[in-house]
């Protein structure tokens, strides 16, 4: 049956008016009802030219939207289908634009929004969405979430198009093995043979479409469908600077609801809805590892009219104390050095000291002296804004100046009591440990460790020693969590100092693995997050130092193979964890590579160098003092171990240029350790 603008329909209820939806088994129209004297769209089946298989479709999309009464969900108004006439259901106008594109900038209202409002209008079709879920008679599964099928009426979003819904697990005549849903933002699962497509699957599509609306980016950074199925299965998600920017709550939200795999997301969008209800609230949401800074800065936002007194909204532990004492502090003073410190202070937790790309205006140099000039500063601020200096510090391998700024955090810390003793202490203990240790190694030499550098791993065990002595519980809490990292670093430095054999070094990470995976196991995220894959590089470093040297003075590793399948397991740890754009998995590649050297696995050990190299240039800036360190690994690699061919040199060729053109840049972040490539800056000069 053909339709034109114009025509009456249903017995003169509607005049059809344009189509705005054309597809092989059923037109979309923009309607008017002349009873109520408004606006609809008729969804017109096309028969008798459709096959059972869309016939079933149609009447599963039709019983679904009439079993969801939600103000975020496209309502159904009519549903026809009596023999002899052209089935068709009608729903309610949900405007002309779509999220895509208010995404393009096509929506002027919508422009015109903040973050916060946009998150708050969206939040209405995600409870939408989890009215279907957890509908009292049938879970309604949509399956085909997009940005596409979410519509604008200038005032609210609606999702619409439930085509390729599922009800209690019933959908409308699916092929085996067919994939189900959309190429703009699918789930991995939904490329899998036979998938099975769950409320998780609908979770990962939705959170896919908020971050595109909250930040103008897809989650795949791909042209074509098959490029988008390979980036899907893999699991490359792209976290593009505006994602990095965005408030760590809403951050946690997104990483959870895209997690790889399904049973690690939100179970259904009502905990989504409930997660995003408390951020935009100002509330701790279920999934982000909150510090006492950022509890702080919940409570400020929050209840703002105690903030006014500060004229700042720049928080950390610390600042609590600093309420209690204001009127002893200088306001001015305060205001000027939280100011000064805010870039860093917003990008680092401490919870996780040396993970991530921390960016502020104000150079370290300055914000030390304006720490240092400060007077009237409680202990505890002082203590803190220490820490994030030394946390800067350390991320740029400058570990003697990030060494002084953690003792000194340390130091204000001394004869705190334990009851309600700040974590960050504790955490500055062993980040303080950790310099040193890196300092201690830097004095090793051709007749192995002086007696110095003895010395300093003396000191650096000394300081983390007690903290990993203590008894952690079953709780997953930021006290356990440092117990538990204090173990690991413990066990790590032990093995650099050779005071303990690698054996019982080994021993200690196994059964601080055993305890991570438990934790994992139970749901635990911050501790999975980032500490178990880290655990696991090390078991792969301690399994390379057992050996023995040889009658010919060879060193001969006796436990390789472990320390291949540790380092490979570290690479998986990050990935399942949803850490696989991590810069630190560069380490997982450095260490399979230098596995492979020793098998003799030259090609591999080279292109375990090359990932290294490329993981780090993807996923950090590019300017970064380790950035530089993996191009250096991989160069030298292929001059020294690679096959000499024609294109094996060009590849040579572009790294030194590469090589040359970063040591020269103003903007590469070097540290204080610039000494480190001074041959090969002066390579570069002599090649200009």
């Amino acid at each position: 049956m053909h339709f034109n603008p114009g025509d009456s329909f249903a017995q003169g209820k509607y005049r059809l008016e344009e189509v705005v939806g054309d597809g092989s088994d059923a037109q979309v129209w923009l309607a008017y009802e002349h009873r109520v004297q408004r606006n609809v769209v008729i969804k017109i089946l096309r028969e008798p030219n459709v096959d059972v298989g869309a016939r079933h479709r149609f009447e599963v999309e039709a019983r679904a939207l009439g079993a969801i009464n939600h103000d975020g969900v496209i309502k159904l108004l009519e549903y026809s289908s009596e023999p002899g006439s052209p089935s068709y259901m009608v729903l309610d106008h949900g405007g002309t634009k779509t999220l895509l594109s208010c995404i393009k900038g096509e929506c002027e209202v919508f422009n015109n929004m903040g973050p916060r409002e946009r998150l708050a209008k969206f939040n209405v079709v995600v409870e939408g969405l989890a009215a279907a879920h957890t509908g009292v008679h049938n879970q309604i599964i949509h399956r085909d979430i997009k940005p596409n099928n979410i519509l604008w009426d200038g005032s609210r979003f609606r999702l619409c198009d439930f085509g390729r819904c599922s009800i209690d697990g019933i959908s409308g005549g699916d092929v085996s093995g067919q994939f189900i849903g959309n190429f703009v933002n699918p789930a991995p699962e939904q490329f899998f043979e036979n998938p099975i497509v769950t409320a998780e699957t609908d979770v990962f599509n939705i959170v896919a479409a908020m971050h595109s609306m909250l930040t103008g980016d897809g989650i795949y950074r791909v042209e074509g469908l098959f490029d988008t199925k390979d980036a899907a299965v893999a699991g490359r998600i792209v976290w593009g600077e505006a994602f990095k920017k965005t408030d760590e709550p809403l951050r946690a939200i997104i990483e959870v609801g895209l997690k790889y795999n399904p049973n690690k997301r939100y179970s259904d969008a009502a905990l989504l809805h409930s997660d995003i209800a408390r951020y935009l609230n100002n509330e701790k949401v279920s999934v982000s590892i909150e510090t006492l800074w950022q509890k702080v800065c919940r409570w400020v936002k929050r209840y703002p009219w105690p903030a006014a007194l500060l004229s700042s909204l720049i928080m950390v532990a610390g600042l609590m104390t600093y309420i209690a004492y204001q009127e002893r502090v200088s306001s001015d003073q305060t205001q000027h050095i939280l100011h000064a410190f805010s870039g860093l202070l917003q990008s680092i937790d401490p919870l996780l000291p040396v993970v991530g790309v921390i960016s502020q205006s104000a150079s370290l140099e300055e914000l030390k002296a304006t720490l240092e000039a400060s007077t009237n500063l409680s202990d505890e601020l002082r203590a803190h804004l220490y820490y994030a200096l030394g946390a800067r510090y350390m991320q740029l391998n400058a570990f003697e100046l990030a060494a002084e700024m953690f003792h000194r955090c340390h130091m204000l810390g001394v004869g705190v009591t334990d009851t309600g003793k700040d974590v960050t202490y504790d955490l500055a203990r062993i980040n303080l440990a950790w310099c040193i240790r890196e300092g201690a190694h830097r004095l090793s030499g051709p007749e192995g460790l002086s007696f110095e550098g003895k010395t300093e791993y003396e000191k650096a065990i000394a300081f983390v020693s007690p903290i990993s002595k203590q008894e952690y519980t079953t709780e997953d809490t930021e006290e356990n969590y440092i117990i538990l990292l204090a173990k690991n670093r413990h066990a790590s430095i032990l093995l650099s100092s050779d005071e303990q054999g690698a054996s019982d070094t080994i021993k200690r990470l196994l059964s601080l693995d055993a305890e991570l995976r438990r934790k994992t196991d139970s749901g635990s995220r911050h501790l999975a997050a980032w500490l178990l894959p880290v655990n696991s590089g090390n078991l792969g470093s301690a399994y390379m130092n057992v050996q023995e040297v040889d009658a010919e003075g060879e060193i001969v590793y006796l436990a390789v193979d472990e320390a291949l399948e540790w380092h490979k397991k570290s690479e998986q740890d990050f990935i399942a964890a949803g850490l696989a754009l991590h810069p630190e998995m560069a380490f997982a590649y450095r260490g399979q590579s230098e596995a492979y050297f020793v098998l003799g696995r030259n090609d591999e050990g080279i292109d375990c160098l090359r990932r290294a190299f490329e993981h780090r240039r993807d996923t950090g800036n590019s300017y970064t003092n380790n950035h530089l360190s993996e191009l250096i690994n991989f160069r030298e690699a292929l001059i020294e171990r690679g096959n000499n061919s024609e294109a094996a040199a060009d590849e040579i060729l572009g790294l030194e240029g590469a090589l040359c053109e970063l040591m020269h840049s103003p903007r590469l972040e070097k540290g204080i350790h610039a000494s480190v490539y001074e041959f090969h800056d002066a390579h570069c000069q002599n090649n200009k």
